[in-house]
C-alpha cells in the first residue's frame, strides 16, 4: 500500500466483494453478508469497514455489471445489507466497461482519478482497470477469503483523516445534491430557465 495517504473515494463491486455469491445468478436469498455464518461474517466485517470510511468522509461508490434493480432489491431489503442507498455517492450498475464507468465517477464527482480506489474479485476487471486507468489504486479481494479483512485495513491506511468533522459525515449528501442540480442544469437550455427550475427565493432587507 502507498504511504501516500491521499484518496477520497473507494469504489466496489458488488458480487464476491461486498457479499458472497452473484445475485443474479444465486438470487436474492442465496447470497451470503450475514454475521451468522463463516463466510458471511467476512463480508459483514468488510461493509463494517467501508462504513469507517464513510463515517470518516471517504465516499462510497458501487461499479457493479449487474441488473440495478437486483441490486437495489439488496440494498433496500437485504436485512444483513449493512452499506444502504444512503450512503453510496454514486452507483454505476450497468454492462458497461468498468473503467468507463469508473471515469464518469471521478467526473461527477469532480475529484481526479488518482484519488480513487477501486476493489473487486475479477482479476480481469482489476487488470483491466489498471491498464487503461493506471492513476486509479486497484485491488483484486483475495482468493484466500480470511485475508480480505486484512487486506481492507491495509486498503483504509491510503485514506487521510486527521478529524471527522460534520462536513465529512455529510460529504456523501453534498454529492447527491450536487449530482442532481448538475442533472437539472443538462434538462435546460437557457440557465435563466434553469435558475428558475430551482425556486431560489431572494429577499432582500434594507
Amino acid at each position: 500500500v502507498s504511504e501516500y495517504k491521499n484518496k477520497k473515494c473507494i469504489v466496489l463491486d458488488c458480487d464476491n466483494t461486498l457479499w458472497k455469491g452473484v445475485v443474479g445468478e444465486d438470487g436474492f436469498d442465496k447470497i451470503e453478508m450475514s454475521n451468522r455464518t463463516s463466510d458471511g461474517a467476512i463480508f459483514h466485517e468488510i461493509q463494517s469497514l467501508a462504513l469507517k470510511l464513510h463515517k470518516q468522509g471517504v465516499l462510497l461508490c458501487l461499479c457493479s455489471k449487474n441488473n440495478l434493480q437486483d441490486v437495489e432489491k439488496v440494498l433496500k431489503k437485504n436485512k444483513d445489507m449493512l452499506i444502504r442507498e444512503n450512503y453510496i455517492a454514486i452507483k454505476k450498475i450497468n454492462w458497461f466497461n468498468k473503467f468507463e464507468n469508473i471515469k464518469e465517477i471521478a467526473e461527477e464527482l469532480n475529484i481526479g482519478l488518482e484519488s480513487l480506489v477501486f476493489l473487486d474479485d475479477s482479476p480481469f476487471e482489476v487488470n483491466m482497470i489498471k491498464e487503461n486507468l493506471p492513476e486509479v489504486s486497484s485491488y483484486q479481494v483475495p482468493e484466500q477469503l480470511s485475508d480480505y479483512p486484512k487486506q481492507f485495513r491495509s486498503i483504509m491506511n491510503l485514506f487521510y483523516s486527521p478529524s471527522t468533522s460534520y462536513e465529512d459525515q455529510n460529504k456523501t449528501l453534498m454529492y447527491k445534491q450536487q449530482n442532481r442540480r448538475e442533472a437539472s442544469k443538462k434538462k435546460f437550455m437557457d440557465i435563466n430557465d434553469y435558475l428558475s427550475s430551482l425556486s431560489i427565493n431572494i429577499v432582500l432587507f434594507k
